[in-house]
C-alpha cells in the first residue's frame, strides 16, 4: 500500500487516493531510477499551473463570503471520521472542497490542504463520510481547513439522462466470453508486453530499433504492438489492428491527453486476443518508455497472484501510463468491472470525466 506522507491527514481522518471499484491489491512500484528512466514524473507541476492556481485562489476568495460565513469551517483543524470517501487533487480553495462535499450524498465532512508546496497535501480535498448523529473528532493541524457541508442537495428521482449513453457504455465494456481454460501458475509464462503505436510518427523507428535489440516490451516472453493500421515493424512482425482513431485533444482538469476512449478500445482488443491469459503478468508500455525488462522480472518475482488481482502502482497520486503492470487476475477484474467503474465515475463527475489514461 501507499505509506502515509508526513503532515498528510491519515486514514480515517483525511486519507485516500481516489480508488477504483475493483478490489485489486495495490503495491508501490520500487523507486529505481534505472528501472523507470524515461517514465513521466508524477510529482512535478509546471510554473504555468502554479500561476493558474494562484489566479483561481484570488478569484474565489472574494466570492460568496456571506454564504461561506453560514457554514461550519475551521482553519487549522483536521476532522476525523470513521470512513474516508475520496481524495481529490487540484481543488484550489476550501470553498471548492466544501462544494465537492455537498455534491455527494454520503459526504458529511471535508478537509482541504491550505499549506503551500507540500506534495500530497497542497490543494488536496479529502471528503469523508459522517454517520447520522456523529460528530467529527478534531485534531490540530495548521496546514489544513476542515468543515461540514452547508446543505445537502435535494435527492431527486433517478432520470435516464443521469446515465451515460448506450454507445458510451459499450465503449467501456471490456467483458468477453473467451473460452480460454484457467491455467495453473506452473504452466504460465512470466511476462506479456504490449504497446500502442501512432503510425507515421517517431514511435515506428523507436519500436523497430527495440525489436532488433530485444529491448523494452520485446524482452518479454510474448509481445504485441497495436495500431490502427497494419504496419510491418521488422521481418514478419506486424502491428495488430484496432479500429479507432488515435488522435485526441488535450484538456480537462490536469491538461492531459484525453485519450481514455482510445485506450479502452485498445484494451478491449488486448483482452479479446487473450494472450494475457497465458502469462502471469501483463506489461503495457509507451513506445518512448525506457526500461530494463530483466530488472522488472526480478521485481515481479517477489509478488504472488491473488484472487482479486495485483497491479504495481507507479505514482502515489494515481496510475500513470508510460509503464503499467498487471497480474492476470487484475486484467480479468479490469475486464469484468470496467463498465461498473466507468458508471461510478460518470455519476461522480456529473458526466464524462475529462481525464486521460494518466490518472
Amino acid at each position: 500500500g501507499v505509506d502515509a506522507l508526513p503532515d498528510v491527514p491519515e486514514a480515517g481522518r483525511s486519507c485516500g487516493v481516489v480508488g477504483s471499484l475493483m478490489a485489486i491489491r495495490e503495491i508501490d512500484m520500487i523507486e529505481d531510477e534505472d528501472l523507470l528512466t524515461g517514465c513521466k514524473r508524477c510529482d512535478q507541476r509546471s510554473r504555468v499551473m502554479d500561476k493558474f492556481i494562484e489566479f483561481l485562489e484570488e478569484e474565489l476568495e472574494d466570492e460568496d463570503e456571506e454564504d461561506d460565513s453560514k457554514c461550519q469551517v475551521e482553519s487549522g483543524v483536521d476532522y476525523e471520521t470513521k470512513k474516508a470517501l475520496y481524495a481529490m487533487e487540484g481543488i484550489v480553495s476550501a470553498k471548492m472542497c466544501r462544494m465537492k462535499c455537498e455534491q455527494i450524498n454520503d459526504c458529511g465532512a471535508w478537509t482541504w490542504g491550505k499549506t503551500r508546496d507540500v506534495w500530497g497535501l497542497t490543494n488536496m480535498c479529502f471528503l469523508k463520510e459522517l454517520e447520522k448523529g456523529d460528530k467529527p473528532k478534531k485534531h490540530t493541524n495548521k496546514k489544513v481547513v476542515s468543515g461540514l457541508p452547508c446543505r445537502k442537495p435535494k435527492k431527486h428521482k433517478h432520470h435516464k439522462d443521469d446515465d451515460p449513453s448506450e454507445k458510451m457504455m459499450k465503449t467501456f465494456d471490456l467483458s468477453h466470453s473467451g473460452s480460454e481454460a484457467r491455467r495453473s501458475e506452473q504452466t504460465l509464462g512470466q511476462l506479456f508486453g504490449w504497446a500502442l503505436m501512432l503510425p507515421g510518427s517517431y514511435e515506428e523507428g523507436l519500436l523497430r530499433w527495440q525489436y532488433q535489440h530485444g529491448a523494452n516490451i520485446f524482452g518479454c516472453d510474448a509481445y504485441a504492438v497495436y495500431s490502427n493500421h497494419s504496419i510491418r515493424i521488422a521481418g514478419d512482425f506486424t502491428t495488430s489492428v484496432v479500429n479507432t482513431s488515435l488522435y485526441c485533444q488535450k484538456g480537462g482538469e490536469f491538461g492531459t491527453a484525453l485519450n481514455t476512449d482510445i485506450f479502452m478500445r485498445v484494451w478491449k482488443k488486448v483482452i479479446l486476443d487473450g494472450i494475457f491469459e497465458k502469462y502471469q503478468w501483463t506489461l503495457k508500455a509507451d513506445p518512448d518508455t525506457v526500461m530494463v525488462v530483466t530488472r522488472l522480472r526480478s521485481v515481479l518475482e517477489v509478488y504472488r497472484e491473488t484472487d482479486e488481482g495485483v497491479y504495481l502502482n507507479n505514482c502515489r497520486m494515481g496510475l500513470h501510463g508510460p509503464l503499467e503492470v498487471f497480474s492476470r487476475n487484475a486484467v480479468r477484474a479490469w475486464s469484468e468491472g470496467s463498465q461498473k467503474c466507468f458508471h461510478h465515475f460518470y455519476r461522480l463527475c456529473a458526466g464524462p470525466c475529462l481525464w486521460g489514461e494518466d490518472m
